[in-house]
């Protein structure tokens, strides 16, 4: 639940003094915001009548910032006859607040990052049921998206946004030198994740794995990746089956995976106030050498190398109880839909266009610590992902089923109830159960 998230909001400090304005006027007043941020009652820029001096604007999340800035910057460089103004936004609730209260009034930037699927507000799906999203279909790079995260962009055969890079959905980043100073290998089996947790809580003061348990998100992301092992792996078609009404999460893979959960937590894998560590917590956590892993998505490395730019990262799947069980769960990290109210829509589809292509991708995609949609689809890794490769080689990268929950509030209140076995509050049979119940709720 939000209830349980800390609102934080860190104003942008690059780029200029607008979009200070803009994110604390989209907070405090959402619908005087065009008035606030010089743009008119569109929300598409500053001069919407066409002429020498355009801009269009992009609303992003704070963590896309350093990739997005990239591009904006190559995108300029080759004098394009317009500006791209972004504006960010540090936390999902204040992203959440500010955009969809934007579109609803009818002040929507020309392109607003988006996830694929129905899992947020934010999300394509009920962005394009309330009619604020144009067609791209015709665009050039539609054929050669990603097939395994493509449907999450598509409605009713028609895409809506272009999807900006990939990484997964949570995987256990590890300190390389911490391992080799305490002579550890990459765990290949559950069982032996566990017994690295215990060398490492036995033999020095760190932290074995940071996990930001106080943030639903991160709870009920992480634990659709254990189940990736438990359930998907095994029964790939078993969220169709639960929608229709065939299976249960109680009787399912899905013990299993929490039953794993609490004997992490018994274990000694993470830190006595991990139930409250938020997002930023995490990563200061672990960027700074206090934890040997984290347990995140994997594009929140790029805010470990702005902290620690020297730390020597290396990752790896959460492992099955056999290593036949492993699988990576690609997330989409995010796409760029475009208003249907754009006053410029031949310049947000030049600009999309850019980042289509090589230049803008790699751009976007290398300085985010994500990896673009032609790599995940060819199997070829950039460097610091390239531990990862059989598993997109072999087949062995699955859908993120989580974009596909019943309603856009599971994904929080599901995280909730998981943050209760961190706390003690909650057992293995509870959280079945209060799954099973909040997804027929849905």
């Amino acid at each position: 639940m939000t209830a349980l998230r800390r609102l934080k909001e860190e104003l942008p400090v690059t780029r200029q003094t607008l979009r200070t304005l803009t994110a604390l006027t989209a907070l405090a007043m959402p619908l005087a915001f065009a008035a606030c941020s010089g743009q008119d009652n569109n929300g598409s820029g500053d001069n919407q009548g066409g002429g020498d001096d355009v801009t269009i604007t992009v609303a992003m999340m704070n963590g896309s910032k350093p990739g997005l800035d990239a591009a904006i910057e190559l995108f300029e460089a080759g004098d394009p006859g317009f500006e791209v103004d972004a504006i960010y936004y540090e936390s999902g609730d204040a992203f959440t607040a500010a955009v969809t209260t934007q579109f609803a009034s009818g002040n929507g930037t020309d392109l607003v990052q988006l996830i694929g699927g129905r899992g947020a507000p934010y999300a394509v799906g009920p962005f394009v049921e309330a009619g604020y999203l144009l067609d791209l279909s015709d665009q050039p790079w539609v054929d050669s998206m990603y097939e395994e995260t493509k449907s999450l962009y598509t409605v009713d055969d028609k895409i809506y946004a272009l999807e900006v890079g990939l990484s997964p959905l949570a995987l256990l980043s590890y300190n390389k030198d911490i391992f080799a100073d305490n002579g550890l290998t990459i765990p290949t089996t559950f069982d032996e994740l566990l017994s690295t947790c215990e060398a490492i809580s036995s033999n020095t003061d760190l932290i074995a794995i940071s996990f930001a348990a106080g943030s639903a998100a991160v709870d009920a992301n992480n634990m659709v990746v254990v189940a990736g092992n438990t359930v998907f792996s095994k029964d790939p078609d078993w969220l169709d089956k639960r929608l229709a009404g065939e299976t249960t999460f109680a009787d399912s893979g899905w013990r299993r995976a929490f039953e794993q959960l609490q004997e992490m937590i018994d274990g000694g894998c993470f830190s006595p106030g991990t139930a409250a560590l938020q997002m930023p917590e995490m990563i200061s956590e672990y960027a700074s050498g206090e934890a040997a892993m984290m347990f995140t998505y994997g594009g929140q490395n790029g805010r470990v190398k702005q902290q620690t730019p020297e730390i020597n990262i290396g990752m790896f799947p959460f492992p099955g109880d056999e290593v036949s069980d492993t699988r990576l769960t690609p997330q989409s990290a995010g796409g760029l839909g475009a208003w249907i109210s754009t006053k410029h829509p031949d310049q947000v589809r030049e600009f999309l266009d850019f980042l289509a292509g090589p230049e803008g991708a790699n751009a976007f995609a290398s300085n985010n610590f994500l990896i673009t949609g032609a790599q995940a689809t060819t199997g070829d890794m950039p460097e610091d992902y390239v531990d990862l490769e059989p598993y997109f080689k072999n087949g062995l990268a699955i859908p993120d089923a989580s974009a596909w929950w019943p309603n856009t509030a599971f994904r929080d209140e599901f995280g909730a109830v998981i943050q209760g076995v961190f706390t003690g509050q909650a057992t293995v049979d509870s959280v079945l159960a209060d799954a099973d119940r909040l997804f027929d709720a849905g």
